[in-house]
């Protein structure tokens, strides 16, 4: 071993001194403008590498037109970028070009011993250094992968990576898990219903003889390749008919290894090791949209493919620069909705500012789905951040549980009742919304914001909050009559409705609530989520599983918000930074309710994020206004 890293860093300090020679004897390479009315590229005749394979990658860049027929053959290469500061030296036409040395590695990898190849790679066959031209190839690059003949993913740089014995033990795994979910979903004719929500998890334990205990740790070393983590990859992933992944000298089938990893996330809660489930979730995202078979592009799934959707769906993943969470995805955007150009507010600009290029990506949603569903998945960390508007989505960080809320769902309400969609076409013109700061809604004040009772924080002490819950619970009870709410109403705003957790019912809610509330008043603590759901003795196995869903419920509703009542007597959970006397706010074309704060200049206020208030999720106070509640329409320009 020891013999193995001296002989190799030798090798790394003679390339070294090579390129350095490179660079004094032959001349910078210069780029050949595109003709972007013909939609060119660049395609690069890779040289094989002969009896040297240790020696200077050398090809050369040929212009050719995606309008051509037929297209020349090409294969595509998706890897990840790493250090942007590690650079290494190719030959290009001759020429020196410098690239990052990831890039230089892969294509190393990738030569032929006695042919040539051509490949399309980003790192070369686009001119990183000229922003037009960047964004004009980002702008086609649909029609780039979708084109080409196959994908190779590359996952492994050579001397991070294990030894061949444990990279062939990976793969022999991998075939193991993939054929367990076959089995268990009839030959995967089950398989997107199972796992295409990562809120579902299996109760069912995987078979124990699928694997041996160190061969989970060579599957999740495999799975952790920073590839799985870049943003760019899920479109680099799902526009090719066809991508195999190549990890040192193993090639496998993209779909096998993402149903592999996709079943792992699945049944995460019950493998013979500790998972953690945040580790899995971009693989989960990346299978939903490259599996041709089983993920989004399947019929049966085919509704999901809007803007916001996706946006959100690829917010976990990372980018060197932080405009491609928007850039980065409209290759797959137009795949998805049959488009062969994007919206004229998304078109690839990496001259504007980050905080301009997020405004416009969240007006477009409003503009694509006619609704405020972009509110929802707003998290205002700051109210008074004042850098980037409340009301924008911020994409462009992760979510990150021990400070944001989850977002609420609102699949089965609709506050805003039959006014889902926005008509007013002053509110969705573009000019508008884009000249400036401020988002022009409308809709109606419904109430206050009264008491402020608690807020859940990630991590926080456990015995404070189960006390304050018991009281409302109690005083519930004591007094049924009490105002608006009854222990169903509270068991609706503490699960924010729960549906995404098995509780379609009132019924079943509140049976879930009741059971929790047992479990709290008995153990003084809240429950375990990750704990086995069988052989405990303090409930039976139903209500220990009622106990379990209605906690996950309450976690993602509750978690980061705040408990309050409102002027009228409404319970309801909402941003943690409210404050006695905001307003609560119904918007057309928002399902759920959001939290306002008028500011000093008249008509202004600032967007706090959404809320659950019992008593009117379901249009209540709107859809009968005239004749019952006196309420009033008017315009709020958000900031």
């Amino acid at each position: 071993m020891h013999v193995n890293s001296a002989r190799r860093g030798e090798m790394i300090l003679k390339q070294h001194l090579y390129h350095c020679l490179l660079r004094l004897k032959l001349q910078r390479h210069h780029y050949h403008v595109l003709d972007r009315t013909k939609k060119e590229i660049r395609l690069l005749i890779l040289e094989p590498s002969g009896k040297t394979p240790s020696g200077v990658v050398q090809c050369t860049l040929h212009h050719t037109s995606l309008m051509d027929e037929p297209l020349p053959a090409y294969e595509t290469i998706s890897y990840v970028w790493g250090d942007p500061s590690l650079r290494s030296t190719i030959i290009v036409d001759k020429c020196v070009l410098d690239v990052p040395a990831s890039a230089e590695q892969v294509l190393r990898n990738m030569r032929c011993t006695d042919r040539t190849r051509t490949l399309w790679i980003d790192a070369v066959c686009i001119n990183q250094m000229d922003f037009q031209e960047r964004g004009h190839q980002v702008a086609i690059m649909a029609d780039i992968y979708a084109n080409t003949v196959h994908n190779f993913i590359w996952l492994s740089n050579g001397s991070d990576c294990p030894d061949r014995t444990c990279t062939a033990r990976a793969g022999v795994a991998i075939d193991r898990i993939y054929e367990d979910a076959k089995v268990e979903t009839s030959n995967f004719t089950t398989f997107q219903q199972a796992v295409k929500y990562e809120k579902i998890v299996s109760k069912d334990k995987i078979n124990p003889r699928v694997l041996a205990d160190e061969d989970w740790l060579h599957v999740l070393h495999y799975l952790a390749s920073p590839w799985f983590a870049r943003l760019w990859v899920v479109q680099e992933a799902a526009l090719p008919r066809s991508s195999t992944f190549c990890y040192q000298d193993s090639r496998m089938p993209l779909p096998k290894v993402l149903r592999a990893a996709v079943w792992l996330f699945y049944r995460r809660r019950t493998l013979p090791i500790k998972v953690d489930g945040w580790s899995l979730y971009r693989h989960h995202a990346i299978w939903l949209y490259s599996d041709h078979e089983c993920g989004l592009s399947s019929q049966q799934v085919s509704d999901d493919c809007g803007l916001i959707n996706l946006l959100l769906d690829l917010q976990s993943f990372r980018a060197l620069d932080s405009r491609d969470h928007v850039y980065g995805m409209l290759g797959l955007w137009q795949r998805l909705n049959d488009r062969s150009g994007v919206p004229h507010l998304l078109t690839p600009d990496y001259s504007k500012p980050l905080w301009d290029v997020l405004r416009d990506a969240t007006v477009a949603t409003i503009h694509s789905g006619r609704n405020l569903e972009c509110l929802r998945c707003t998290v205002v960390r700051d109210p008074l951040e004042g850098h980037i508007p409340n009301w924008v989505l911020r994409i462009d960080r992760p979510w990150d549980r021990k400070q944001d809320p989850a977002w609420l769902e609102d699949s089965t309400v609709k506050c805003c009742g039959r006014r889902e969609h926005i008509d007013d076409t002053a509110v969705v013109r573009n000019d508008a919304i884009t000249s400036r700061a401020l988002l022009p809604v409308r809709g109606m004040v419904v109430d206050n914001v009264g008491q402020l009772m608690l807020t859940i924080t990630y991590g926080s002490p456990a015995s404070s909050s189960i006390k304050t819950l018991l009281k409302l619970k109690n005083d519930v009870l004591e007094c049924p009559d009490h105002g608006r709410c009854t222990l169903s109403a509270v068991a609706a705003v503490l699960s924010a409705q729960g549906a995404d957790y098995g509780f379609e019912s009132d019924q079943k809610r509140l049976e879930g609530c009741s059971a929790w509330f047992e479990y709290l008043e008995k153990q003084q603590e809240f429950p375990d989520m990750n704990v086995s759901l069988s052989g405990l003795p303090l409930l039976d196995d139903s209500r220990y599983a009622q106990v379990i869903a209605f906690h996950r419920a309450f976690v993602d509703a509750c978690t980061h918000r705040m408990l309050f009542w409102t002027s009228d007597g409404r319970l309801g959970v909402g941003p943690k930074s409210m404050m006695s006397s905001d307003l609560v706010v119904v918007l057309w074309g928002s399902l759920l309710p959001v939290i306002l704060r008028p500011l000093t200049f008249a008509g202004r206020f600032a967007f706090l994020g959404c809320a659950f208030v019992h008593g009117m999720m379901h249009g209540e106070l709107i859809d009968c206004h005239e004749e019952a509640f006196n309420l009033k329409e008017q315009t709020f320009h958000l900031q």
